[in-house]
């Protein structure tokens, strides 16, 4: 939850960024930005040190036994990972990829044609708007992350899943209804409800159908 807080605060700010650019200098500016953002990021990777990582949990290594050593070098504590191929014939997993697809052929399209309609509409603000619909999501997701992933625990993974695919066809409905290129940034608010549900509960359920493989 914390980790989806903080990318969406990047997000966010990256978009208010790009969208200010585009209004006072000109559109193709925010290509320029958006390249410039690599150089915070080069340094934010750097500031990772190797020893800090543990390449077998983090690739979903076995857990320990109950009151074994946990020490990393005591490495027969953990089973040896399975093979990918087995992996692959996991029926769970499989059904979840499908759904995750199934949500992105959804939903990948849909702001690009927004942001086309909101151009023809009003080019002047455009590019501020297209930003507006970016901002307002990831404002959502910071709120709410954190608050999604202590429900993860209480409530289970399904429900939440459940509330981050419904808002994708609502928020569909509304799109192609509404008119009003003010109540359309709003709509974006949907949006947020389901970044800030499948940002923690894709990773989470992947962890939790891969966890002990090695994968």
């Amino acid at each position: 939850g914390r980790n989806a807080r903080f990318a969406s605060i990047g997000n966010g700010l990256a978009a208010a960024a790009m969208g200010a650019c585009g209004y006072f200098l000109s559109a193709r500016a925010v290509f320029f930005v958006t390249a410039l953002l690599l150089l915070p990021a080069l340094m934010a990777l750097r500031t990772i040190s190797p020893r800090e990582i543990d390449p077998e949990r983090a690739h979903g290594g076995g857990m320990p036994r109950p009151g074994a050593d946990t020490n990393a070098n005591t490495r027969a504590n953990h089973p040896p990972p399975i093979r990918l191929a087995n992996l692959l014939r996991r029926r769970p997993l499989l059904i979840f990829c499908c759904c995750v697809l199934l949500f992105h052929f959804a939903n990948a399209a849909m702001l690009p044609l927004m942001g086309s309609v909101l151009t023809m509409r009003s080019s002047q603000w455009a590019t501020v708007m297209i930003a507006a619909c970016i901002v307002v999501p990831q404002l959502v997701v910071a709120l709410f992350s954190p608050w999604v992933g202590r429900q993860a625990e209480r409530w289970g993974r399904r429900p939440l899943l459940i509330i981050g695919f419904a808002a994708l066809p609502i928020r569909g409905i509304l799109f192609a209804t509404v008119h009003d290129p003010y109540i359309l940034v709003a709509v974006q608010f949907l949006d947020g409800i389901t970044a800030s549900m499948l940002g923690v509960m894709v990773p989470l359920i992947i962890a939790d159908l891969t966890r002990g493989t090695g994968h």
